[in-house]
């Protein structure tokens, strides 16, 4: 992330690690949005728009009070305490006492990937939404592309071209 938003500043500030710290700062507000999205499709409702809260940026218990709105204007039930539910869901994958990297490795796995790039996006002023192709493209440069992911993208490639 650092990579591509010095390529889109085109100056070279970020640093690998300044960019983990605003990925932290936003933790709550990306678990919350999580939490949201992932409580409003087991209701069989459509979830929060992957820019909810993004622009304006709502932070902290703003942005939880306006994603409770959100799941109640779409008739979820029990929406406090769904959200509530969910979050200790994904609270069980973070390790707020781990290095930082180790615990964004972990806690990235439990989250709304594009809701999250939104957030961050307005949080960092970098559009990294708009520019996954090029985070993509840094993550195989640079093997960081975990294996998991690789063995499902040859999994489709073989069952694709066998065929």
């Amino acid at each position: 992330m650092a990579d591509v938003a010095n390529d889109a500043a085109m100056i070279s500030t970020h640093t690998a690690d300044s960019i983990m710290a605003s990925c932290l700062e936003c933790a709550d507000e990306l678990k919350d949005k999580t939490a949201a999205t992932v409580a409003a499709t087991a209701a069989n409702r459509q979830p929060p728009k992957p820019g909810f809260g993004s622009t304006p940026l709502l932070k902290g218990a703003e942005l939880t009070e306006k994603l409770e709105e959100y799941l109640i204007k779409k008739e979820v039930e029990d929406t406090t305490q769904t959200m509530q539910t969910t979050r200790r869901k994904i609270n069980r994958f973070d390790s707020p006492n781990a290095p930082e990297r180790e615990r964004w490795k972990r806690l990235v796995r439990m989250l709304d990937g594009k809701a999250s790039l939104k957030y961050l996006s307005s949080h960092t002023g970098t559009n990294y939404e708009k520019r996954r192709g090029d985070l993509a493209r840094r993550m195989f440069e640079k093997d960081t592309i975990p294996d998991e992911i690789k063995n499902y993208v040859k999994t489709f490639k073989d069952l694709v071209f066998t065929e």
